[in-house]
């Protein structure tokens, strides 16, 4: 497996992530979604803004799945406790 850094970036004018409920909801987010086939968080970092993710994918097609399945999950948590729909991440990941 190789590991990446991948850093997602929330969309403007949200709430901040390091809000101890928004936290809550990431940290269970992850812990269901946190491996996969092909796919495994290792570590992160919830900043005010966006994320800090360590992953190990075995492919980059295991690397996009994984990651999209990972963030659905989350922005779903997000929405849940924000109250609100839509889009909470930027469009696109960025990995390294």
């Amino acid at each position: 497996a190789h590991p990446s850094l991948v850093t997602a970036k929330l969309r403007p004018h949200l709430p901040r992530l390091r809000a101890e409920a928004a936290r809550a909801a990431l940290f269970a987010a992850f812990v269901a979604g946190k491996q996969r086939e092909g796919f495994r968080l290792v570590h992160f970092v919830v900043l005010n803004d966006h994320l800090h993710l360590l992953v190990e994918a075995d492919s980059v097609v295991a690397l996009r799945l994984g990651m999209q399945g990972l963030l659905i999950r989350s922005a779903r948590a997000l929405n849940r406790l924000w109250r609100r729909r839509g889009p909470v991440f930027a469009d696109r990941f960025h990995d390294r």
